[in-house]
Formats: structure tokens, sequence, C-alpha cells
């Protein structure tokens, strides 16, 4: 049940990288936008908007990954729906401990965490023609050859 809450913006992501359209004018907002859910996920709200917004470096972000001090509650951590609910019914029927409980928590954390740190140095955030590509939709039938050399003509 966890996975299917945890899943779906990863399979989003997948879905888009096989279009056959060319994408590459918006591929680096939405490996951004795949990173930063993933990381909202189980960091501190005012972590998630510096890496946003690109205040912290890759390495600035893997150190506040570590720290535990960032980390949201187990109350507050994304779970998904179904298995938050199943959790809670287990707990209150007895079927399950609370400390079974804190450990399923602790393990949809980790699995956050895991899947960022491996997006963060498998995705290519710091290609600068990735950054910096936006502009190049080649489908758009208005934008001339002209518009793609630095903001002026050849």
């Amino acid at each position: 049940m966890f996975l299917d809450g945890a899943l779906p913006c990863l399979i989003q992501l997948n879905l888009l990288l096989q279009r056959a359209d060319p994408i590459i004018h918006i591929l680096y907002d939405v490996l951004l936008t795949a990173t930063s859910t993933l990381l909202s996920r189980f960091v501190k709200p005012e972590i998630v908007a510096k890496y946003r917004i690109g205040e912290v470096s890759n390495r600035e972000i893997e150190i506040a990954v570590e720290d535990p001090k960032n980390y949201l509650t187990f109350e507050k951590l994304f779970t998904g729906l179904l298995a938050k609910n199943k959790a809670n019914k287990l707990l209150e029927e007895g079927d399950a401990s609370q400390r079974d409980v804190d450990k399923f928590y602790n393990a949809r954390l980790h699995f956050h965490k895991a899947a960022f740190l491996y997006v963060i140095k498998n995705f290519p955030l710091d290609n600068e023609v990735l950054k910096h590509s936006r502009f190049l939709n080649i489908l758009d039938k208005q934008c001339l050859f002209e518009c793609l050399v630095l903001g002026g003509t050849i």
C-alpha cells in the first residue's frame, strides 16, 4: 500500500521520458519538480524551498538530508492515504504495536531518503545545456533560429 502512494511521481516522470515528441525544453523543470517532490516527503519545508530555488548545492542538500533534525516528524511524513489508514487501523485494533508502526514510519523515511539521494546523483540536474534549454521547444512554430542564439541573431 505504501508504494501505491510513493511511486506515482516517479511513474509520471518515467512516462514523460517515454514520449516520442521532444521534451528537452521542459525536462529540467520536470526533473527539478520530481526531486523537490521526493525531498518534500521527508524533509522540512524550509529545506525544500532552499533546494527548489537553488540556494543550496547538491553537496549541501546531501548533508542536510543526512541530518535527522531536518526530517519531518513521523506524523507528517508522506505515506499515501491507504497505507496511513491501514497502519492506524492495525494500531487501533491491536494487530500492530506502536513499535511496529514506528518501524514502518522509519522505513518510509529511509525509502524517500534513498530515492532522493539516488535521484540527485543520477539525474543531470547540473547539466548546463539542460538548465538553459527551456527555450528549445522545436515544436513551437514561432521560434526561429534567431531566438536560439543567446537572445539575438547571428
